[in-house]
């Protein structure tokens, strides 16, 4: 039998910042879930904040002065810069206590891209198949993970996605 201890703790600022938190925005296009993220610079013990910029949509930020971002436009980019903020010896990227993955909605896109850019002459790029989508789901899911998991804050947004009854037609 294996016993478990359960951990019961006050809940205060300083201990939600050293476990860090994990926040989801979600909602349509233009309805303003950066905008959102962008106060976590605000605080304290959230600042500095890193916006990996996947949607290109930092204009809404742009007139504050004190959002840094990060250009992601590869699966190469985002492994390079998640790399940088695992290994936390990275003198330019181990200040960060908040990373805000800004959008991965967009991020599924490039995502299906490189996976349909690597079956080569097998199919054309706009050629995605049930398939394709289960492996960038997987890949999502250890994304989302890898980050959930790190000493930090982390704040994801994601476009909200229309689901009607039946199916596409609605029938």
């Amino acid at each position: 039998r294996i016993k478990m201890t359960l951990q019961v703790y006050k809940v205060t600022p300083d201990v939600v910042a050293k476990n860090g938190m994990n926040v989801m925005i979600y909602g349509k296009q233009g309805v303003g879930k950066t905008h959102l993220a962008a106060p976590a610079q605000d605080h304290a013990l959230m600042r500095p904040v890193l916006f990996l910029d996947i949607e290109g949509g930092m204009m809404t930020v742009a007139g504050r002065g004190d959002i840094t971002a990060v250009s992601i436009k590869t699966v190469d980019d985002m492994q390079e810069i998640t790399s940088k903020l695992l290994s936390g010896n990275d003198a330019e990227f181990k200040q960060y206590r908040t990373v805000v993955i800004d959008n991965i909605s967009e991020w599924q896109r490039i995502d299906l891209e490189k996976i349909t850019a690597d079956l080569g002459a097998k199919r054309r790029p706009d050629e995605v198949q049930l398939q394709d989508y289960n492996v960038s789901t997987n890949r999502i899911g250890r994304l989302i993970r890898t980050y959930r998991d790190m000493p930090m804050n982390v704040i994801v947004t994601a476009w909200e996605k229309e689901q009607k009854e039946g199916g596409e037609d609605g029938k």
